[in-house]
């Protein structure tokens, strides 16, 4: 407009300065009268639309000193360059750009809130949005959120400058929050920034201040308070290129938090203070650059010590430090004279508990404590000592209690120049707290500088400074607070355990007493790689009970490697009504089950299901899976009541046994898996890709199954080794019983293409049926021994490519028995070996190795011609053959004759 031209705003609704992809656009009121001094819009909005792939505008609304305006009135928004690629400038162009002196601004209002949003949308390098005040003026804003360049993606580093830093007075009332440099509104930002917002005297508050909180490199986002107050009652996050200038001349300023504020400053970025004028002499004490409501000594202590806060004096006799003021129960960064600074001693209250006789005297240090003395002007502190009324050793560098009440405990302060500084704490001694039913976790914090209190019952080793009640239906849970030993105090009872501790070892010191888990046991659940180590010993750990029983699982995750271990040690006496026992679970879970030097109640292991190895990923290597035990652990039965899988998928090496035996079971200890009531199940190295499982006997003990299946070594097309041993030769007996299948070496589709197995189940002497025996089938080794052993099969048999049977016979029939209908059949590669080790030791019948329903010598002669039926007579003078007798076929040795008396 020309100059002397009048500008009528009174009817007027929006004002949009470049819209579309390529427009920009200039309002040029140099020289011009606005009607009645006020710019009165609802929106004043600069660069409404933007694409990348256009080049950048210009946007200009100029005014200059000639101009007849007092104030820009914005009923709603302020969008100064909302959207992509251009120049947007509010002022003099003859003056940088400043507005001229005198202007205000206001935006919304307390019943209308607008909003603010500077470079909200910038796209590519280039762009830049300029607004600066030049002198006098005033800034009213009533508003939701103030948004200073929040990023988008792109290249290049726009550049977002905002100066009021000349205007007479700042008013802003922000409800929402306060970004400027901030990934929040967008979630991701791409591009370096430099976005600046410089404040003058006045007072913004808002709920969360964010500043430079995305990781670009090379980027800055600042927000400046020069005698500004900034109220901030929710949060402030200042992320690595983040800055907070406070200049304080004269009056309070900077940032004033709430008590609850959360607070995040990431290095290299901080709050800088500077205080470059002493206190005005109208101006209260304390003189100060930053306000935090509550007592945050240690939180700014911290944040000093990082970096992240720093504070300095360019006043003479003045030095800047941290104070806390407990009139106004305020901390803050103040200006103080020199001389008023004195070491601050932070000494923290503390509820113990005692309980006589055997918890009678409490000793408390200085570290027990200080809760984080220092000296505001970083002077060395060099000495600290305690000091109480009641003290019972008064000569000793400790405090010693030994009567209930409330203690004032004196702790002082004092730095290299022999300044001190006291405060006191109070120490209540009191009778154990009886509790809560509430889950809770461990954080060992009662143990004291000079004596361990690891017991239970002390409420300061639970998180929320609260023990359990006992009993307690509550879940208790150890992770990485409180590592070390923990102690009971009696007998407890609990709900579930969860042990989830990264690193460490936690013990559980059970001092004699006994450990009642009614809940699930958890080791290690989905932790992230770590490993989970626990230990039991001395008392009684129950799990579970018969109408209660409960699983246990060690080690379980889906992603990376999660090893946990377990173990109940020496002096460790081991109840067990388990329901499911998981070693191993998820793709990637590791676990190990230690129960060497313990003694196992009553002699029984007492579980319904043994599960090993879980799951599996064929991406994930080496997951070993052990229930270990040894001479040393006092057991004569490991029952498991339905079902036991010894590495049931893919990559798991697991065993049960002694790992310096060969993974053999103790001495005299027997194996029982399902029941006539319930049949279980037996899958051993049952994982299509590289599964692994080995189970074996020492000597002594006895084998007992009732199954549906018993499964040893699978493959699948395509797939890797699979591996599994069953070795009870060394037992006294067996009694297995299987309703379906017993494959050694099994094939998913009975193919010969499918991947390798290589197993091999050794029985010792004794009883054993199936429906079906199918050894061998995948390529590999795939062996089954019996030792003595009666093995009945009423369906089928099938010797694979890769099967090995081999019999022993000594001194009684024994080996394969077809009953009925069952059929016979054995593949190229195949073989069947009966080895007679010595002669029949009692009877007249049919001494043999296979026996088969019905008259099969013609089948039994092929494949001894075949060479897949191999024959052996040991020490005996005659060898065995193929026969007949009383409707079965035999292969071995026929009836021996009897002797006839004639009576005459």
């Amino acid at each position: 407009m020309a100059p002397g031209a009048v500008f009528d705003a009174t009817n007027l609704q929006d004002i949009v300065i470049g819209s579309g992809y390529s427009g920009g656009g200039v309002l040029d009121l140099r020289g011009a009268t606005v009607a009645g001094g006020v710019l009165t819009v609802r929106d004043l909005r600069f660069c409404l639309q933007g694409n990348g792939s256009y080049p950048v505008r210009n946007m200009f609304l100029l005014l200059n000193s000639a101009t007849q305006l007092s104030e820009i009135r914005i009923a709603r928004n302020f969008d100064y360059a909302f959207s992509q690629q251009y120049t947007v400038r509010m002022g003099d162009p003859a003056d940088s750009y400043r507005l001229p002196p005198g202007i205000g601004f206001s935006i919304g209002s307390p019943s209308s809130r607008g909003r603010i949003y500077v470079a909200y949308n910038p796209y590519m390098g280039g762009s830049s949005a300029y607004l600066a005040a030049s002198s006098g003026g005033w800034f009213t804003a009533w508003i939701t959120n103030w948004t200073v360049h929040p990023g988008y993606f792109g290249s290049g580093k726009p550049v977002t400058y905002v100066d009021l830093r000349a205007m007479t007075n700042i008013f802003v009332d922000c409800a929402g929050p306060f970004s400027i440099g901030s990934a929040t509104v967008y979630g991701y930002h791409q591009m370096g920034y430099d976005a600046q917002v410089r404040l003058g005297p006045g007072s913004v508050a808002c709920s969360n201040l964010n500043i430079g909180d995305s990781l670009v490199a090379g980027s800055l986002a600042l927000l400046e308070l020069q005698g500004t107050t900034c109220r901030v009652s929710n949060s402030l996050t200042i992320g690595p290129y983040g800055s907070n200038i406070v200049t304080v001349v004269g009056t309070n300023c900077g940032l004033w938090l709430r008590d609850n504020t959360a607070v995040s400053v990431s290095a290299p970025g901080g709050i800088r203070i500077r205080f470059t004028a002493p206190p005005a002499a109208a101006e209260s004490t304390p003189y100060v650059g930053l306000r935090w409501d509550g007592n945050h000594m240690s939180e700014l202590s911290a944040m000093r010590s990082a970096g992240t806060l720093s504070f300095v004096s360019e006043v003479s006799g003045y030095s800047a430090g941290l104070l806390y003021d407990s009139a106004s129960n305020s901390t803050y960064v103040a200006l103080q004279r020199n001389e008023d600074w004195i070491p601050v001693a932070v000494a923290r209250n503390l509820i113990l508990e005692i309980a006589p006789p055997e918890y009678t005297n409490v000793v408390i240090g200085v570290e027990d404590v200080d809760a984080g003395s220092f000296d505001p002007l970083g002077v060395p502190i060099t000495g600290r000592w305690i000091r109480c009324e009641e003290d019972v050793s008064p000569n000793d560098a400790w405090v010693t209690l030994n009567t209930a009440g409330v203690h004032t405990v004196w702790l002082t302060v004092v730095n290299s120049n022999g300044v001190a500084g006291s405060n006191s704490c109070v120490v209540t001694l009191a009778a154990p707290s009886p509790g809560t039913n509430a889950d809770l976790t461990w954080d060992g914090g009662a143990t004291l500088t000079y004596m361990a209190r690891p017991d239970w019952m002390f409420s300061m080793n639970w998180v929320g400074d609260v023990p359990p009640q006992n009993p307690t239906p509550g879940a208790i849970t150890f992770d990485d607070l409180g590592i070390g030993t923990n102690r009971l105090e009696g007998d407890r009872s609990i709900g579930a355990l969860v042990i989830k501790n990264e690193s460490g070892r936690h013990t559980f010191d059970l001092g004699g007493h006994a450990l009642s888990v009614n809940g699930n046991i958890t080791i290690n659940p989905d932790q992230g790689g770590h490993t989970s180590q626990v230990m039991f010993l001395n008392g009684v750990v129950r799990i579970g009970n018969e109408s209660n029983r409960r699983n246990v699982v060690i080690g379980s995750g889906e992603a990376s490697y999660y090893t946990a271990f377990l173990s109940f040690s020496t002096g460790c006496v081991l109840e067990t009504c388990i329901n499911t026992l998981t070693v191993g679970g998820g793709d990637g879970g590791r676990g190990n089950l230690d129960l060497r030097g313990c003694t196992v109640s009553q002699g029984v292991f007492d579980v319904t299901d043994i599960l090993m190895g879980t799951a599996g990923n064929g991406a994930r290597y080496d997951r070993p899976c052990e229930i270990r035990l040894d001479e040393s652990t006092s057991i004569t039965e490991m029952k498991v009541r339905r079902n036991l899988d010894i590495s049931a998928h893919e990559h798991n090496t697991c065993r049960i046994g002694n790992p310096s035996n060969d993974w053999k079971m103790p001495t005299n200890a027997s194996l029982t898996v399902g029941s006539q009531i319930q049949r279980g199940r037996i899958r051993v190295g049952y994982g299509y890709w590289n599964g692994d499982g080995k189970i074996g006997s020492a000597c002594g003990g006895v084998f007992t199954a009732v199954l549906t299946d018993f499964l040893l070594g699978r493959a699948s097309p395509s797939r890797c080794n699979s591996r599994a041993i069953v070795d009870f030769a060394s037992m006294s007996n067996c009694h297995i019983d299987v309703s379906g299948s017993v494959f050694v070496g099994y094939s998913e589709s009975f193919s010969s293409s499918d991947g390798n197995a290589c197993t091999r189940l050794s029985l010792p002497p004794g009883d054993a049926s199936a429906g079906d025996l199918i050894v061998g089938l995948p390529i590999g080794t795939n062996v089954l021994v019996l030792n003595g052993t009666l093995f009945t099969v009423t369906n089928r048999m099938i010797v694979g490519q890769s099967g090995r049977v081999t019999n022993f016979v000594a001194g009684a029939a024994s080996g394969i028995n077809l009953a009925g209908c069952a059929s016979l059949s054995v593949s190229n590669g195949g073989v069947i070996s009966i080895l007679f080790v010595s002669p029949q030791t009692g009877g007249c019948g049919p001494y043999w190795g296979l026996r088969w329903d019905g008259d099969h010598r013609a089948e039994l002669d092929a494949l001894v011609g075949e060479g897949k039926l191999l024959l052996d007579k040991g020490p005996i003078w005659n060898a065995p053959v193929v026969f007949c007798s009383r409707g079965a076929t035999y292969v071995g040795y026929p009836p021996r004759g009897g002797t006839v008396f004639v009576v005459k």
